[in-house]
């Protein structure tokens, strides 16, 4: 009868028995050590080798046991995790070794499906850490030209972490993104695109292959005569190669905008709506010196301040044409102010690109690390953080988002509150510009989004501006912005212009001294959508 009893309990208790055997005595080692030298002390290099990922009953048991000794037990699965993304990144070149990882990072962040709460967490953690480290390395290594996203495993898995929510980055060729677009009638991107990107890079190619092969014909031609007829002057020389250097440079140049000092942008009232409280601005240009101005774009004014304009964010989260018939169904009742693409969307146009969260639905759990802002729509009301800095919540929650554990903390909080969070680059904030100038490294149209405060009241402000530099176009906006009266800009973000260039506003608001505020893209392309509305 004891037989019967002992047998099952043994081989419950052989696993946990063996696989904490080392841990336990590599623990005792370091007993009365606080947790963090502990943690930096603890052999995890020779642990990662032997330790079981994916059974969480011995985890469980080691953070227990952690826990008892008067340490943080959570602290230490986390950094086991780390330990174990760092040893497994050597080898993700390897196919087979992400798909190792990733059903270990699937294990993991399931956990809260099964667990409680509070033991959860630190599972969910390690399951974003190690699902995070693969997307990223995915991306990393198929922009390089490592790995084939047509080979079957690689396909495998970015269909595996899209079921996890964590979107893949994949790159697209432009001929992709083409016959994409024609099968889905987006003529009017294709159109822009041809006029104006592939026109650019066209005549870019033209400047410096025209006069290249120019130069090397006339050399050629020079060095033929110079064997016919030995007296060549050298002056001649001189002057035919400094003619031509010239030549392609004013070439290049005139394909490039200029980056340098700010010209002066200017406001110039157009038209306004909802008793003056929408207020929309042609925004010219005029260069240092120069009495003629330019059209450099137009900004709207939406004062927030009566509590009556609404936002509201529809990412999209399986193809662009539910974004569009959700947001058909949804606006029905409200009187849209302005409708406008948010997040960028993933190569491949489907999910927005970096963290999203939909009405408390986690839609992108893949954090992208070079993107600082979270505009985050608690109910209709919108704000954005810098998560570079400690996220405070209105209840009083502090989530340090460079912390794995709080990031996860930050997820589920999000997920209990129903909030509506997407990721983006953060232009400014408290006053400051953040971008820098490493933000010159392509020309496109820019659209941002602005809070500012103005004489004690709140305002939104859409820019949607000409083509330029990054870096430029924010730091002329930013400039505009602080130049009216009172005005503190409390953050700044940008907006997709790309292939959801999407920019719809009220009848009421549309024409300015002629000029249409519009973008290129019709709404039904969204891949996301940004609204301020009215009821």
């Amino acid at each position: 009868m004891y037989r019967t009893v002992l047998t099952p309990v043994i081989f419950l208790l052989l696993p946990l028995l063996a696989g904490g055997h080392d841990f336990i005595r590599e623990a005792e080692k370091l007993k009365g050590l606080p947790t963090e030298q502990f943690l930096d002390r603890y052999p995890f290099r020779e642990y990662i080798e032997v330790c079981d990922y994916d059974n969480i009953r011995d985890l469980e048991f080691q953070k227990n046991y952690l826990d008892r000794m008067g340490l943080d037990g959570r602290a230490f699965i986390y950094r086991l995790y780390e330990q174990y993304v760092a040893h497994a990144e050597m080898d993700f070149g390897n196919v087979e070794c992400m798909k190792k990882l990733l059903y270990a990072g699937e294990l993991m962040s399931r956990s809260k499906l099964y667990l409680h709460p509070d033991s959860a967490l630190v599972y969910s953690a390690a399951g974003d850490l190690v699902l995070s480290a693969i997307a990223d390395s995915l991306e990393t290594l198929l922009e390089k030209g490592r790995l084939d996203k047509r080979d079957f495993g690689v396909q495998y898995i970015i269909r595996r972490l899209d079921e996890n929510q964590y979107g893949v980055d994949v790159p697209l060729p432009n001929w992709e993104k083409l016959l994409m677009h024609a099968r889905n009638g987006n003529f009017g991107y294709i159109w822009r695109k041809a006029t104006g990107t592939y026109i650019r890079e066209f005549c870019l190619f033209l400047a410096v292959a025209i006069p290249g092969f120019c130069l090397f014909l006339w050399l050629a031609i020079r060095f033929a005569r110079k064997h016919k007829h030995r007296k060549v002057r050298m002056s001649a020389k001189k002057k035919d190669i400094a003619a031509l250097f010239l030549l392609s440079c004013s070439l290049f140049s005139w394909t490039i905008p200029a980056g340098g000092p700010a010209n002066s942008i200017s406001e110039h009232y157009c038209n306004s709506a909802l008793s003056g409280q929408v207020k929309t601005y042609e925004l010219r240009e005029r260069a240092a010196g120069s009495a003629n101005s330019s059209l450099y774009g137009h900004s709207v004014w939406m004062d927030l301040s009566l509590d009556n304009i609404k936002a509201a964010y529809l990412p999209g989260q399986s193809h662009f044409t539910r974004v569009y018939e959700r947001f058909s169904s949804w606006k029905a009742g409200k009187d849209i102010l302005l409708s406008s693409s948010g997040a960028y969307a993933v190569q491949g146009y489907k999910d927005p690109l970096g963290f999203t969260m939909d009405e408390g639905a986690a839609v992108n759990n893949h954090w992208k690390e070079d993107m600082d802002a979270l505009v985050v729509l608690d109910g209709h009301r919108l704000e954005v953080y810098n998560k570079e800095q400690r996220f405070v919540a209105d209840s009083g929650q502090r989530f340090n988002l460079a912390d794995g554990m709080d990031r996860a903390a930050f997820a589920n909080w999000g997920e209990n509150n129903g909030l509506t969070i997407f990721q983006t680059h953060l232009l400014a904030y408290d006053g400051q510009l953040t971008i820098t100038e490493e933000g010159r490294n392509k020309v496109a149209k820019r659209k941002f989004l602005a809070l500012a405060s103005v004489s004690g009241k709140e305002y939104a402000v859409l820019v949607y501006a000409k083509g330029n530099y990054l870096y430029d176009a924010a730091r002329d906006v930013f400039s505009l912005l602080k130049a009216r009266p009172g005005c503190q800009v409390r953050a700044m973000v940008n907006l997709d212009t790309g292939v959801q260039d999407v920019l719809e506003l009220h009848p009421a608001l549309q024409a300015c001294n002629g000029n249409a505020i519009k973008g290129f893209v019709a709404s039904r392309y969204a891949m996301n959508l940004l609204a301020f509305y009215t009821h």
